[in-house]
């Protein structure tokens, strides 16, 4: 097995909050990039960031914005509107060198409609995710993006690769009645690209971003399924944190080393 790279996720309104321990996490070999998740708007902050990358040699993802802030590429009206935002996140991509674009489907809508406006906005080096099936804000409508075949059309109609989020997977799996974990191998039967990596409740059809081992998966079965010579961001820090960012970043990513160490 080759060395893990792992991913420190950070939003685009954290540099003040997290610059120094993102730094120090960088530094000590904990981490090997961060991904970024860019809110609309705020190019304001990409000058901080740009300088981290430059002082620090620091290597970005980029996670795009998504229905949460109203960035929905299965909303036809919408499309003038995801041009201007995507447009900033080649900005952030050119400016940060970053290796790819983590982009969402949309809610409320048909995947088809979101192979259309990619072929129209085109972003770089563009990753489709997988979603949850349903999400906390909407709570009754059903994601383009969170079965299998969603993604498979994508991937099938434009040019991209594919991120399994595991969280979403098995949330997935759980509102439509799968067996999660059957329902991850046949998401990884995809041929991810790179992984999103957080714990939570394996019946639950929300996704929780609990901290590794704080929830209920079974990571020895998980990793035994998913490829370890791919990216792997841990999306468990900044929504669920008890301790310093260093402290919960360290313990997610020992656990994972320890799991991985016999492969």
């Amino acid at each position: 097995m080759g060395k893990l790279r792992l991913g420190l996720k950070l939003f685009s309104n954290q540099y003040e909050k997290y610059k120094n321990e993102a730094i120090e996490i960088i530094k000590a070999g904990y981490a090997d990039y961060i991904e970024l998740f860019v809110y609309p708007d705020s190019l304001d902050m990409l000058k901080k960031w740009e300088t981290l990358k430059t002082n620090y040699d620091i290597c970005f993802t980029i996670h795009s914005p998504h229905s949460s802030h109203n960035v929905n590429l299965v909303v036809p009206e919408l499309l003038e509107h995801n041009k201007k935002i995507y447009s900033q996140m080649d900005t952030y991509m050119d400016a940060l060198g970053a290796e790819y674009m983590i982009i969402h489907c949309g809610r409320k809508g048909n995947v088809k409609e979101t192979v259309r406006q990619l072929d129209i906005i085109n972003p770089q080096k563009m990753i489709i995710e997988n979603t949850p099936y349903y999400t906390p804000h909407m709570p009754d409508i059903a994601a383009a993006g969170g079965l299998i075949e969603d993604i498979k059309y994508v991937l099938d109609n434009h040019d991209c690769k594919f991120c399994l989020d595991i969280g979403h997977a098995f949330c997935t799996a759980a509102a439509i009645g799968q067996k999660p974990y059957d329902y991850l191998e046949e998401f990884n039967n995809l041929n991810p690209y790179c992984y999103h990596l957080s714990d939570g409740e394996i019946n639950s059809i929300i996704d929780k971003h609990y901290h590794l081992s704080k929830g209920d998966y079974n990571w020895e079965r998980i990793m035994s399924i998913i490829n370890h010579n791919r990216n792997m961001t841990l999306e468990t820090i900044t929504k669920n944190y008890s301790k310093s960012l260093l402290c919960e970043f360290v313990n997610d990513t020992k656990l994972l080393r320890e799991l991985c160490r016999d492969y």
